[in-house]
This record gives C-alpha cells, sequence and structure tokens, in this order.
C-alpha cells in the first residue's frame, strides 16, 4: 500500500476528524474537504500525505501490537527462517538483515502478517 492509498484509507474509515486533526495537525476543515471530495486529495501538499499516511501506519500498529498472534508469527517467520539456513552462513546474514529491516519498519511485517491472515481465511 503507497503513502496515497494510506492516506485515502484514512479518510475512508470511520476515526473521527477531530482525531484525525489532533495527530496529524491538519485543521479539521481541510480534512472535512479531502472527505466529502469538495478537495482533491490527488492536488494536496506531499507533507499532507506523509502526515495521513503516517497516522494510518500508527493506528495499524496500535492495533497490532495488541494482538500477540502478531508476534507469535513474526517469532516463528523469523525461527522457520533461521532453520531453513542452518548450513548456509549467506542465508543467515540475509535474515539478520531482513530481521533488522522489520524491527526499523514494523509496517513492512504488518503486511506480511495481513497477507497470511488474508491467505488462511482464503484456505490457501
Amino acid at each position: 500500500m503507497n503513502e496515497m492509498q494510506k492516506a485515502e484509507a484514512l479518510l475512508k474509515s470511520h476515526i473521527k476528524t477531530s482525531d484525525i486533526e489532533r495527530a496529524t495537525g491538519i485543521n479539521k476543515n481541510s480534512l472535512s474537504q479531502y472527505r466529502n471530495g469538495k478537495t482533491d486529495l490527488n492536488k494536496a501538499k506531499l507533507t499532507i500525505i506523509y502526515k495521513l499516511a503516517n497516522y494510518y501506519d500508527q493506528l495499524r500498529l496500535d492495533k497490532i501490537n495488541s494482538e500477540q498472534q502478531f508476534f507469535t508469527f513474526q517469532s516463528h517467520l523469523v525461527q522457520s527462517l533461521m532453520r531453513n539456513a542452518d548450513n548456509d552462513i549467506d542465508m543467515r546474514h540475509a535474515i539478520e538483515e531482513l530481521t533488522g529491516i522489520m524491527i526499523k519498519n514494523p509496517t513492512f511485517m504488518i503486511d506480511i502478517y495481513e497477507k497470511a491472515l488474508q491467505r488462511d481465511k482464503e484456505g490457501n
């Protein structure tokens, strides 16, 4: 999901405009105009898009951080990758790099987790 898609998803969500205003610093009138289509979000400044996208990510993180299943998934994923790379030092280094990326950018891991949940629901 790119930054614009995150911003759009946030504006289409049930999150109160006043909550978005408080979290992002974007005034309520502007947010209302983006929400009702009077102002085209595609023409918004990048700073607006990034503020909305960052708040969207923060809400996702808050939700996921309350789910023990996410931490179990993350731990099992790393353990499984390490087991499969027992004798391959280069692969182990790559997995360590990937783990570092997951820590620095938790939304990356959340995307993987949500896709896995979706596949489970679909029976794949």
